[in-house]
C-alpha cells in the first residue's frame, strides 16, 4: 500500500495494476480515485469494491456475486431446499453472502445456518464448526474461502468422515479456479466436490501462451514441473494487454477496449469485466473434469456450444458425488443431536400459538369442535303431529285435487241419478265432495256411468294410495323418532346446569373449554370411546359427565359405534383441521403439502373417510328434525301433475261430446222445422190453384145460368150458392 502512495506521489503513474488481496485493493482504489489514476484489478473479487462508488477502479476479472445464481441454479436443479454457507471471516468471505442469500431466497431454498471460519482458526475450532453442522438435517454446504483456508477445511471434513454419499460440497471459483495447483492430499479429500470457474476455452493462443508460460518458469525457478496457467494469470494478462492497446491509458479509453483475449473476450460494462459463461468441474480423482457450464442466457447446459437448456439428458455430464456415488445426495438426514424430529405424522390440529415451534403442512381434513350428549326419552307429544308428516304445500295441493277430481266427476256424472241427488244443487254438491274425499279410505259406493270419469278416479285413487302410504310411514317414522331427544340442546345450557363436561387427554379442548366459560374443576379428562360412553351413560350427577367436548372426527369415529344412544348437539366451533408437523425451515414441508393437495383433491380421502368413519347413511342420527322428515310437495309433483293432466283431458272430452251431442239434436230440430213449412206452403199454392179455378167455373155458370155443369157426374152449383161469388 505504501508503493502505491509512492507511484502516486512520486512517479506520477497514469495507472495501477493490482494488489492481490481485497484489502489493499479496496485502500488503493480510494487513493486512485482521488487522483484520477485508473486502478485494474485482476484479483479482487469481492463486490464489496465497487466501480459504481470507485469510478476509476476496473475490475478486470469477475464480480464473486455473479456466481450466486448459477450456485441457485444447480441447487435448485436437484431439488435440495436447505444450503448452508461457509465462508470465512474475512472480507471477502462475507462479500458473497447477501447475493448468494438473495439468489437462494428467489428459488425456496431456505439457509437454516452459516458457518464462519475464522481466519486463523484451529483444526479444533473447525471441527467443533463441523461437529455443529452434522447435528443439522441438510447436507449441501456452499464454501467460499481462500484456497489455503479453503484447503485446511476440506482435510478436516474427510477426517471427520463428513466426505460420505449423503453430503454435498459446492466450492466457489476462489477454490475451483486453482484446484489443479492444490496438494495432492487436499484434493483426495475433495473427491467429488462441484466447483465453479470461469470458462476458458483452449483456443491456439491460449495454448501459445501456456507453453511459453511453462518454458520461462523453468527457466527462472528451475523447475521440472509446472502446471497450467490459472485464471487469475490469465486476467493479469489480458489487464495488462488492456493497458497496452490504451495507448495514453486514459479511463475512456480502457472501459471502451474490447479485445478477444486469452481469457476471452475483454470487455467492461460498468468498470466490470463481462462474464461470458462459467465452468462447472468436479474433483475426481487427482484432478478435475468439465461437467457442464453456465451462461447469463442459457442458463446450466452441458455444453458450450449447446442451446437447449431443457433437455434433461443433456443437461450435466455425469457426477461423481462424495462417497465415490453416482447419485444425487437428497441433501439432508435426520438429526443426530436428539434435540430435533423428522416430522410428526398423526392427527395433530393445526394452531395458532403451535405455528411459533413448528409448520404444519396443508390440512388433510376439516376439523372443528363440538359435544355429544346422550338421547334420552320423551313422552310430550305434539296434539298437532298428525299434520306434521305433509308439508303444508302439499296438504293445499291435495286439497285441491281432491276437490277439483270431485269436481271433474260431478260435471261427467252429471245426469247419474246416484250423484244428481233429491235436494236440488247443494245435494248433488254434497254428493260430489263426499265421492271425493271418500276415496281417500276407498269407501266410495256410487256407480259410475260413463268411462271418462271411471278413467279419472282410477287415475286418482292410485294417487290417493301413494299419498296415504307415505303419510303412513312418515308419521310412524316421527311417533318413533320423537321419543328420543337429546339431553341438553346447546353449551349455555350445559354452562347453567353447572353440570362436568369431558374432554380427551392432551387435547387443546380443556384450554378451549375454560375460555368459553367452564370451571376447570368442571372438567374431566376421558381416553377411549368406551370410557365415553361410560361417563355419558352415568351422568354428571353419578360421576359421569354430561357431555364431552372433542374435535369433529374423534366424535365422528365415536358416533360410528354408538349413533343410537348419543348424538352431537350445538355449534361447530371452527379449527384448521388436522396436519402433518415438521421443524421450522423443513426441506420437506413444500412436498408433503404438495402431495396432501393431491390426496384431499382426489376420491382417495373419500374412500379413506368411508373406511375410517363409515358410510354416510349406515347410521342416522336418531335427532333428525321432524321437518327433515317432513313429506314435500316436489316429492309428489309428478303425481299430481299425471292426474290434474288425466282429470282435465277427460273434463275437456266431455264437455267436446257434450256440445256436439247438443248441437247435433239442435241441428235435427232445425231441419224437422224446415220439412214442415215447406209441406204448408205447397198445400198452401194447391189450395190457391184449386180456389181459382173454382170460381172461374162459377162465374162461367152464372153466365150461362141454363147450362147445368156437371163433375163425375154430379152437378155443380152456381157461384152465387157456393159464395164464390159476392152477389149483385
Amino acid at each position: 500500500m505504501f508503493g502505491a502512495v509512492d507511484l502516486l506521489k512520486n512517479s506520477q503513474v497514469e495507472a495501477i495494476m493490482g494488489p492481490l488481496t481485497t484489502v489493499e485493493t479496496e485502500f488503493v482504489a480510494y487513493l486512485c480515485n482521488r487522483s484520477q489514476i485508473p486502478l485494474l484489478s485482476f484479483s479482487a473479487t469481492s463486490p464489496s469494491i465497487s466501480p459504481i462508488h470507485l469510478p476509476f477502479f476496473v475490475r478486470a476479472n469477475l464480480n464473486d456475486s455473479s456466481q450466486s445464481i448459477l450456485i441457485a441454479s444447480f441447487i435448485q436443479h436437484f431439488g435440495w431446499r436447505q444450503a448452508v454457507p461457509i465462508y470465512e471471516e474475512s472480507a471477502f468471505g462475507s462479500s458473497i453472502i447477501p447475493s448468494l442469500v438473495d439468489a437462494l431466497q428467489s428459488i425456496g431454498t431456505m439457509i437454516p445456518d452459516r458457518v464462519v471460519i475464522p481466519t486463523e482458526a484451529s483444526d479444533d475450532h473447525i471441527d467443533d464448526k463441523l461437529h455443529r453442522l452434522m447435528t443439522l438435517q441438510t447436507r449441501v454446504f456452499v464454501v467460499h474461502m481462500l484456497p489455503e483456508r479453503a484447503s485446511r477445511l476440506f482435510l478436516r471434513v474427510q477426517a471427520l468422515g463428513m466426505m460420505s454419499a449423503e453430503y454435498v460440497w459446492i466450492v466457489t471459483n476462489s477454490v475451483a479456479d486453482v484446484l489443479d495447483l492444490l496438494d495432492h492430499s487436499v484434493i483426495n479429500a475433495m473427491e467429488g466436490v462441484i466447483g465453479f470457474r470461469p470458462y476458458i476455452a483452449l483456443t491456439n493462443e491460449v495454448k501459445s501462451f501456456s507453453q511459453r508460460f511453462k518454458e520461462r518458469f523453468r527457466q527462472d525457478n528451475l523447475v521440472s514441473e509446472v502446471a497450467h496457467p490459472t485464471i487469475y494469470l490469465l486476467w493479469a494478462y489480458d489487464a495488462v494487454w488492456a493497458l497496452a492497446m490504451a495507448n495514453e491509458m486514459l479511463l475512456n479509453a480502457i472501459l471502451s477496449t474490447t479485445f478477444g483475449g486469452l481469457a476471452g473476450n475483454f470487455r467492461v460494462v460498468d468498470g466490470q469485466l463481462q462474464l461470458v459463461a462459467l465452468e462447472i468441474v468436479n474433483v475426481v480423482g487427482k484432478g478435475t473434469r468439465s461437467i457442464g457450464f453456465w451462461t447469463p442466457d442459457e442458463g446450466i447446459i452441458r455444453d458450450i456450444s449447446s442451446k437447449d437448456s431443457s433437455d434433461s439428458d443433456n443437461f450435466l455430464r455425469s457426477i461423481i458425488w462424495p462417497g465415490d456415488s453416482s447419485m444425487p445426495p437428497k441433501g439432508w438426514v435426520e438429526p443426530t443431536n436428539g434435540e430435533k424430529f423428522d416430522a410428526v405424522v398423526g392427527d395433530v390440529t393445526i394452531r395458532a400459538n403451535r405455528t411459533n415451534y413448528v409448520e404444519f403442512t396443508m390440512p388433510y381434513t376439516e376439523s372443528g369442535v363440538s359435544m355429544i350428549v346422550p338421547l334420552q326419552s320423551d313422552s310430550r307429544q305434539s296434539v298437532w303431529i298428525f299434520l306434521k308428516p305433509l308439508s303444508p304445500e302439499l296438504w293445499l295441493t291435495s286439497l285441491g285435487f281432491f276437490i277439483f277430481t270431485g269436481f271433474v266427476v260431478g260435471i261427467i256424472e252429471w245426469n247419474n241419478q246416484e250423484f244428481r241427488g233429491t235436494l236440488g244443487l247443494g245435494d248433488q254438491l254434497g254428493v260430489i265432495f263426499y265421492f271425493a274425499f271418500s276415496t281417500l279410505v276407498f269407501a266410495h259406493k256410487e256407480k259410475l256411468g260413463s268411462n271418462l270419469s271411471r278413467f279419472v278416479v282410477i287415475i286418482w285413487v292410485f294417487v290417493v294410495l301413494i299419498l296415504t302410504s307415505s303419510y303412513t310411514a312418515s308419521l310412524t317414522s316421527m311417533l318413533t323418532v320423537q321419543q328420543l331427544q337429546p339431553s341438553v340442546t346447546n353449551i349455555n345450557q350445559v354452562l347453567k346446569q353447572n353440570d362436568y363436561v369431558g374432554y380427551q387427554h392432551g387435547s387443546f379442548v380443556k384450554d378451549f373449554l375454560v375460555k368459553l366459560g367452564f370451571e376447570e374443576a368442571k372438567l374431566r379428562n376421558l381416553t377411549t370411546a368406551d370410557v365415553y360412553a361410560d361417563a355419558l351413560a352415568k351422568g354428571s350427577a353419578n360421576g359421569g359427565v354430561a357431555a364431552i367436548f372433542d374435535e369433529i372426527p374423534y366424535l365422528m369415529v365415536f358416533l360410528s359405534q354408538f349413533c343410537d344412544k348419543y348424538t352431537m348437539v350445538g355449534p361447530i366451533y371452527k379449527t384448521d383441521g388436522f396436519g402433518f408437523v415438521f421443524p421450522r425451515g423443513s426441506p420437506l414441508l413444500q412436498d408433503m403439502s404438495r402431495a396432501v393437495l393431491s390426496l384431499t383433491e382426489g376420491d382417495e380421502m373419500i374412500r379413506i373417510e368411508k373406511k375410517w368413519f363409515g358410510a354416510s347413511d349406515t347410521c342416522t342420527s336418531m335427532t333428525t328434525s321432524l321437518s327433515s322428515s317432513r313429506l314435500k310437495f316436489d316429492c309428489f309433483k309428478g303425481l299430481f301433475i299425471i292426474t290434474g293432466a288425466v282429470s282435465g283431458i277427460m273434463l275437456l272430452t266431455y264437455l267436446g261430446m257434450r256440445i256436439y251431442k247438443e248441437t247435433e239434436e239442435r241441428i235435427n230440430r232445425a231441419y224437422r222445422a224446415v220439412d214442415l213449412l215447406w209441406f204448408r206452403h205447397i198445400i198452401t199454392w194447391l189450395f190457391s190453384r184449386v180456389h181459382a179455378q173454382l170460381r172461374q167455373l162459377a162465374r162461367l155458370h152464372e153466365k150461362w145460368g141454363n147450362i147445368q155443369l156437371a163433375i163425375m157426374g154430379r152437378p155443380i152449383p152456381r157461384a152465387v150458392d157456393m159464395n164464390l161469388v159476392p152477389p149483385v
